[in-house]
């Protein structure tokens, strides 16, 4: 069955701005910094039915930008959320790398800490998948829930 990404990018978009509560006006405000686009095109997006319009790349960027998403995160069907039980440790490792990097750039590991995250990191696949599965049932997005478990170990390890 192909997917259609018009309908992916309503779904997405509208479930986003549900969530942070945003309005179509809100969304064009906060895309003034990264190239604009005007509540009529965010509407258009939001179409589910009828005679749909075919994002632009550029548009999709801004979008995702405005979400602290890649395009990859906007246009993806799961927008995230995965089943952790079927993830390989290898994805998981690399989910967990992408989580460590957001709290260093968030400065909430600092550099001489980065070492200690990855020895922790290390043994998490398993504990994580184990953990998490309650929240995930919440669908919560993969990298918001390991940002946020990852803290939790990592700040266990420090004495926090």
């Amino acid at each position: 069955m192909r997917l259609d990404i018009r309908l992916i990018l309503a779904k997405n978009l509208d479930s986003l701005m549900k969530e942070k509560r945003l309005n179509q006006i809100d969304v064009e405000n906060l895309s003034l910094p990264y190239g604009r686009i005007n509540r009529s095109t965010i509407s258009t997006y939001l179409k589910t039915k009828g005679n749909l319009t075919d994002p632009k790349l550029t548009k999709i960027d801004v979008l995702a930008s405005c979400f602290d998403l890649s395009p990859s995160e906007l246009l993806d069907p799961n927008l995230g959320r995965y089943d952790l039980s079927k993830m390989t440790n290898e994805t998981l490792n690399k989910h967990i790398t992408n989580a460590i990097e957001l709290l260093c750039e968030a400065d909430v590991i600092k550099e001489h800490e980065i070492n200690m995250a990855f020895l922790i990191a290390e043994n998490l696949p398993n504990a994580i998948k184990v953990n998490i599965e309650s929240e995930q049932e919440t669908k919560q997005p993969i990298k918001k829930t390991l940002t946020s478990r990852l803290l939790g170990y990592f700040n266990k390890a420090r004495g926090d």
